[in-house]
């Protein structure tokens, strides 16, 4: 993302799992986090709305407080064919 320094910024890959065992993983997403701000950022892209559940926001949501974030971003493409139910 432009105007993050890459000295600053912590690159994760956050791996939405199902199944009881939580070993399926359903769909990767890239996710940034920019510490001096404590904003995080989750790509989502083009990702199909049925592969992001409340589940998967929450999972996601928590991931960002436990590693400081004060604030949460999710970024579609800006042509996503189901932008509107987001």
């Amino acid at each position: 993302m432009a105007g993050l320094s890459s000295e600053t910024t912590i690159k994760y890959l956050f791996e939405a799992q199902a199944g009881l065992s939580g070993t399926e993983t359903v769909h990767s997403y890239a996710c940034l986090f920019d510490e001096p701000d404590a904003k995080f950022y989750v790509w989502l892209g083009d990702t199909d709305f049925s592969l992001f559940t409340k589940s998967t926001f929450m999972n996601l949501s928590n991931f960002a407080e436990e590693v400081g974030a004060s604030s949460i971003t999710f970024l579609i493409y800006r042509q996503h064919r189901q932008k509107t139910q987001y």
